[in-house]
């Protein structure tokens, strides 16, 4: 059995962070930090992660900016502490196609992705949908649902 060694990464953080907007019920129970991560996960023989953080240019700073998201960090400043560079992370495993979790794919250009097919086709179904609908895409880029599409026709 391989040993792995697991850090939970903190890339950037909304510092008021409403309880209730990430507890159900928890109405009136204050405000606290929200730390936005992502896992390394590290083996003698792979470097994997679990989600990828968001790019802070472009949709995704725009979603950020709306989220109160601050003091953002690239991925390669974040593993940098722990000896890993973007280039060097073989495996990723995305959760699910919110911005913060799998908007920042292109920092990792030697990784294959995983990502549940039943998620990233129901996200391209979203985006198909009328504008009136179009509020369930409040936490995703759409941009980053295609370049997962495009990362699964390159079989990464």
């Amino acid at each position: 059995m391989s040993q792995y060694s697991i850090w939970v990464l903190e890339y950037a953080y909304v510092s008021q962070c409403a309880v209730s907007s990430v507890i159900y019920g928890a109405h009136n129970q204050g405000i606290r930090k929200l730390p936005y991560c992502y896992v390394l996960i590290k083996s003698k023989d792979h470097i994997a992660m679990v989600d990828v953080g968001y790019n802070d240019k472009e949709y995704g700073r725009y979603i950020a900016e709306k989220f109160l998201v601050e003091n953002w960090h690239s991925p390669a400043d974040v593993l940098a502490p722990c000896g890993i560079r973007p280039e060097d992370v073989d495996s990723i495993f995305i959760t699910h196609a919110h911005f913060d979790h799998m908007g920042n794919t292109d920092a990792f250009p030697n990784a294959t992705f995983y990502i549940q097919e039943r998620e990233l086709t129901k996200w391209i179904w979203a985006m198909s949908l009328p504008d009136r609908l179009r509020y369930m895409m409040v936490a995703t880029d759409p941009s980053d649902v295609l370049r997962a599409a495009d990362l699964a026709r390159q079989g990464r």
